[in-house]
């Protein structure tokens, strides 16, 4: 699996220490931590804090090599190793940007969900308090042309298409499965290099493109921990400042007569859709203007980890989908192993035997019989083997579990 699925705080994970200005520690002053949340009413983008001092940091709490867990191995720099000189343990590898360990930076809000409606950085929040998303602009399946994506405009179709996340051709082109002749190097699709693992015959070419194409989806995985964690954070952070101030006694009028210097230029903004209302002013701020003000951008942050979870089903249901796909294919394809294979071979044999009951004792059969039971342990194996590369149930699990 990618993580415990027992996990109820992944953000446990991450070595926040080390990252100052990436995460709000909750004992942060007002000071410190207003600034890092939001500036004139807005909040602050993720792919702003990644700044060469949070870059250069290790990922994990505690780093284990050996843990049975394949995200906390790869975020340990240990399971995968791709090119020299990258350290999967460091968040400049992790965190996403074209070119691998090199600004500039993307966030899976900022670059792939917000775009995705105008004014998602600044909301005007509806009652139902539903993501300002359709279900089509998280992932629409008709992007999806024989496994590759085509005019991207959901935000997993564009992650698809920036490489970020795995295409279905990537992990199986089912031409390549049958073929009699190989692919065209540094073509083959996850399923063939599996296929020949099995028979331990990848070349060193192969193996690389094999871990280059695994440490794909991990890294993915790895830069959402990062960047849920830091909404995460701030929210808890506010929400323990709402009950702070909610059982503040004030003066006068119910307000506060020291200005809130950190908190109004934070919290509040002109033209946004949090603006400091008539009722308070830079020198007066009404206890229940202030507690709006903190509402809203818990809102804002509250909204950011529900479309990354939501975001998160529908990676899980692309691959679910593949994987099913996969399966599907294997067992009514015409290769050794399937089961519309092996009806031919019987139905083959039992048209040309001499005696109709010939192919019952014939070494011929039996021979087919330990072929077909051969392979469809090894095309078992490799669905198995992809099923725990595609497992991303317990990455779901586990945020379901720390936002509950």
């Amino acid at each position: 699996m990618a993580l415990d699925p027992s996990t109820t705080d992944a953000c446990s994970l991450i070595n926040t220490p080390a990252f100052p200005t990436l995460f709000v520690k909750q004992n942060a002053s007002e000071t410190t931590a207003y600034p890092l949340i939001a500036r004139g009413g807005v909040q602050v983008k993720f792919s702003e804090s990644l700044n060469a001092a949070n870059l250069a940091n290790n990922v994990l709490n505690n780093p284990s090599m050996t843990s049975q867990f394949r995200l906390i191995q790869f975020l340990s720099g240990a399971g995968i190793t791709v090119i020299p000189g990258v350290d999967y343990s460091k968040l400049k590898f992790i965190a996403l940007s074209a070119t691998q360990g090199t600004a500039p930076y993307e966030s899976i809000i900022d670059t792939y969900i917000a775009p995705q409606v105008g004014t998602y950085l600044n909301p005007t929040f509806n009652s139902s308090g539903g993501s300002l998303l359709t279900p089509a602009q998280f992932w629409n399946p008709s992007e999806s042309v024989d496994g590759v994506i085509t005019n991207p405009r959901s935000a997993l179709g564009k992650l698809i298409a920036a490489g970020h996340l795995l295409s279905e051709s990537q992990i199986y082109i089912p031409s390549q499965v049958s073929a009699t002749e190989p692919p065209t190097p540094g073509n083959e699709c996850l399923i063939y290099l599996y296929n020949l693992a099995q028979r331990g015959t990848l070349t060193p070419a192969q193996k690389t493109l094999q871990n280059k194409i695994e440490a794909t989806n991990l890294r993915f995985f790895g830069a959402y921990m990062v960047e849920y964690c830091f909404y995460r954070t701030r929210y808890e952070w506010l929400l323990n400042q709402y009950f702070t101030i909610y059982m503040t006694s004030t003066t006068g009028a119910g307000s506060y007569q020291t200005a809130q210097p950190n908190a109004i230029p934070s919290l509040f903004g002109t033209g946004t859709g949090n603006s400091l209302p008539s009722t308070s002013t830079s020198a007066s701020l009404t206890q229940i203007d202030y507690l709006t003000g903190l509402a809203f951008q818990m809102a804002c942050l509250n909204m950011r980890m529900a479309d990354m979870k939501s975001l998160l089903t529908a990676v899980n249901t692309y691959y679910n989908g593949v994987f099913i796909e996969i399966q599907t294919n294997i067992n009514s394809a015409t290769q050794i192993g399937s089961n519309t294979k092996l009806t031919q071979t019987i139905n083959s044999l039992q048209t040309s035997a001499k005696d109709a009951n010939k192919y019952l004792i014939e070494s011929d059969f039996a021979q087919e019989a330990m072929n077909y039971n051969s392979e469809k342990n090894r095309y078992s194996n490799i669905l198995l083997g992809l099923y725990a590369f595609l497992n991303i149930a317990a990455l779901a699990t586990v945020f379901h579990l720390a936002r509950n």
